[in-house]
Order: C-alpha cells, then structure tokens, then sequence
C-alpha cells in the first residue's frame, strides 16, 4: 500500500533542517480541508493522510511507500511517530541532501547555464550574506532561501530591510532578482526517476494563475501539450521552449544523480516585457516537490482516461470531447477541487 502526503508546511519546514519546527495554523488549516487531494497522485489501493485517518487511528503498518508533497525531516519524523516503517522513506542525510538542493541559491548556477545555452532568454539572480549593498537599491525583489512563494518574496523598499537582515542571519543568505514586468506565469513539470531509463522525464507544461497579491495559487489551465504550447507561441518562439527542457533536464539530472527516490519537480518561468519586447525568464524558481501544476496534469490525464474523480467537482460535461480545455482550482478553506469551463477566456491566457 502507498501513502500519499499533502504536507503545505513543506517549504517553511525547509527552512529548520532537521531544528524543532512547529508548522503554523495556516498550514495545519490546510491540510485538514485539503489532505485529500493526495489521492490525485495515487492509484486505485493507495490511501491519502488525512486528519480522519490519523484521528480515528487507522493502521498504517501496511505501507511500504510514501510519495508526499515534499520530503522534509519534520515530516519523516512526523511519519515514523505514525507507525510508519523507515524503509518505506528516505533517510535523514537523503532529506537533508532534498533540503540543499531545495534551496534557491542552488540554481543561480542553472539560470547561468540557461542563460548562456539559450541566449534569446532573460534573468538574473544573485546570493548575498551581506545586506549592507541593498541599502538604496530600488526595483529589486529579496528571496528568502527557503520558503513558501508566496511568503519569502519581497520587493525591496524602506520596510524590506529588517527582514532582510533576519532572513540573512537565520538562513545564511538572501536571494536578490531584478523586478520584472511580468506579462504571464507558467511552468515546466519533470519528474525525477532513480530506476528510470531516461531518469528525468518530462511531464509537460503548467499554465497557472496566482491571486492578484501574488501570494496564493488559483488555478491551472487543463488542456493538451500542443494547446498550450499554442498559447505560449503568441509571446515566443515555441522552439526555445524546446531548448530550455533539454537544458533544464540535462542540468538537474547531473545536481540529483545517485538520489534514490523519485522526485518530481517543477520549474517556475515567466514572459516578461523587455523594453516593449517579450523575452522568456527560464528559471525563476525550481520546486523540489509536488506543485499544483504537476497536480492538474494528473487530473488532466484521468479526464482524458474517463477516470473522474471522486474528490473533484466537475462543473461541465465536455470530458468526451477529443481536445478537451478546461480550468482546475482549489479553495484552501473548504478543500474543494473544482473543473469548469469558466475562468479563463476573459483572463491573461
């Protein structure tokens, strides 16, 4: 039996290592209204950590795999307190080998490789220990090493420096990138294979949708490979795309070589408006996890199959269509995945 994990405290779980960490409310909030949608990674037999399956105490000497979210110490010692067996995980140096490749400052190296690779692309990003060179700068945006998208990005301004300067001393560094004029969102979704032929395999693209903040994910366009790469051709030539896969995919297979357990993994780009002319940043962030992009493939593909599934409300009734387009969401507080075919026409994409 495989036990599926949605764990949302993963990223700032990152950011303690193997220190005690206690995840925030938020996140506890999360993963008992959404501790189901792991059942969109699993197959027929595998069962989802939920907090009914943890409160009414259901046997789990039975697993003898876990594919979470995102490996984290808190959650392998979190699992072991369950009863779970610890040949059925990575051990704590994998985890923490998860947690160095995780952090951001790892692939400056990447976005310098694509960079030079695939020169018609845009972006930069640079490590500092040392907060006293962002003093007047202007237009920049600070990353935290670790954390969740949303909560460890800032733009930098007169209020951004004491967390600046906390981010340096608890994490040993922050993130600094230019402030782009950003015309859309997207990404590339791989998956890492120890006992794979190719190793890393390409799963396909995610066009998402962020809340207007920024700080929270919306929804996915479900579509076919073609369809979005049509939709991405109105702002660059879809060859380039083709480039950056296999530059990412040869890059990240040196970094995880001789990680024995599958990874996937999604690579955050953008288009952005250069001087009134649309250029691609390929790397503005790696996730060594699970993503929500990686999710709406899932569901994307069970459609397709004519798998609906039950933790899904679906709002239309074009599943038999051969081209089938619609769009996937989830409400963090009530837990609900939804497909429809609103909610994107009048958007970006």
């Amino acid at each position: 039996m495989k036990l599926c994990v949605f764990n949302p405290s993963h990223d700032m779980a990152m950011a303690y290592g193997s220190k005690p960490f206690t995840p925030p409310r938020i996140a506890l909030r999360m993963w008992e209204t959404m501790g189901e949608i792991a059942n969109l990674w699993g197959e027929e037999g595998d069962v989802a950590l939920t907090k009914a399956l943890v409160e009414n105490k259901v046997d789990l000497s039975g697993v003898t795999y876990v594919e979470p979210w995102g490996w984290d110490e808190h959650l392998r010692k979190r699992l072991l307190k369950l009863g779970i067996n610890e040949d059925c995980m990575p051990d704590a140096a994998t985890v923490e080998r998860i947690r160095q490749l995780s952090n951001r400052r790892t692939y400056v190296d990447l976005l310098s490789t694509l960079r030079c690779e695939c020169c018609e692309t845009v972006g930069e990003a640079r490590y500092l220990q040392d907060s006293s060179s962002l003093n007047g700068s202007t237009n920049i945006i600070l990353k935290a090493p670790w954390s969740s998208s949303g909560r460890g990005v800032r733009a930098m301004n007169e209020k951004t420096m004491p967390w600046a300067e906390k981010t340096i001393r608890e994490q040993g560094g922050i993130m600094v990138e230019p402030l782009y004029n950003k015309v859309c969102d997207f990404a590339m979704e791989f998956v890492w294979n120890p006992i794979g032929v190719r190793q890393i395999e390409y799963l396909g693209l995610s066009l998402f949708r962020n809340t207007n903040d920024g700080r929270a994910y919306e929804g996915n366009i479900l579509a076919s490979e073609e369809y979005k790469q049509q939709l991405l051709s109105r702002y660059v030539d879809i060859e380039l795309f083709a480039k950056v896969r296999r530059v990412i995919a040869a890059w990240m297979a040196k970094q995880l070589k001789g990680l024995d357990v599958i990874m996937p993994f999604g690579v955050d780009m953008m288009i952005v408006d250069e001087g009134g002319k649309l250029k691609l940043h390929p790397c503005v962030e790696v996730n060594l996890r699970r993503t929500m992009g990686y999710v709406a493939l899932k569901v994307y593909d069970q459609i397709r199959r004519g798998m609906l599934n039950e933790n899904i409300i679906y709002n239309c009734t074009e599943y038999e269509k051969e081209n089938f387009v619609g769009y996937f969401s989830v409400n963090a507080n009530s837990g609900k995945c939804t497909v429809c075919k609103q909610g994107m026409e009048s958007r970006q994409w």
